[in-house]
């Protein structure tokens, strides 16, 4: 993850004095950390993330966590040229709502009530809606990296939207406490 690091800060053009100030840490810790001669502590990666403003780093942080039930593979060999994302995300699309649009679920409760049929058809559209997250993540990392999209604009007006709406009755995330003041969110 930390070539990514470094890879990053150097896309964007910063020095190791310049990506240490908005960490905070050392340029020689951010150093020793860029070449894997230390270890980084897990709470620098967060803030490392939001340093570079890089869903990228994020994605390759979380793929990891052992407490995530479906970790999104981070498409890094593929063409992340917009138009190109933007097809294969419609298409993705597209496929899941043709999955979906097959199952009915009319008067089946629980799976007691599905025939084999019925579970055939539901196995497959989750398995479209696993396909599609990557491609979701992909064009929220094109649409952040090439035309300025806030993440966590996206993500402010997502928790907005589903605490207005009674969705949920949770908090910010904890990832919150390392958005810039301007992007936090009050619960």
């Amino acid at each position: 993850m930390m070539e990514a690091v470094r890879e990053e800060r150097e896309r964007l053009g910063l020095r190791l004095e310049d990506l240490a100030a908005r960490v905070p840490c050392s340029a020689s810790t951010l150093s020793r950390w860029e070449r894997g001669l230390a270890q980084v502590p897990e709470d620098a990666v967060p803030r490392l993330v939001h340093a570079l403003s890089s869903v990228r780093l994020g994605q390759l942080h979380c793929w990891d966590c052992a407490a995530n039930p479906f970790p999104v593979p981070v498409l890094d060999r593929v063409d992340s040229h917009p138009v190109v994302c933007q097809g294969k995300t419609g298409e993705e699309l597209s496929e899941a709502l043709d999955a979906l649009r097959m199952v009915v679920l009319y008067n089946k409760p629980g799976r007691d009530q599905l025939s084999n049929l019925d579970r055939g058809l539901l196995e497959k559209a989750a398995a479209e809606l696993v396909d599609l997250l990557p491609a979701i993540h992909l064009m929220l990392q094109v649409l952040a990296e090439r035309y300025g999209i806030e993440p966590w604009s996206l993500a402010l007006g997502l928790y907005r939207k589903c605490r207005e709406r009674g969705y949920t009755s949770l908090g910010p995330p904890a990832a919150a406490r390392y958005w810039p003041q301007e992007r936090r969110w009050a619960a």
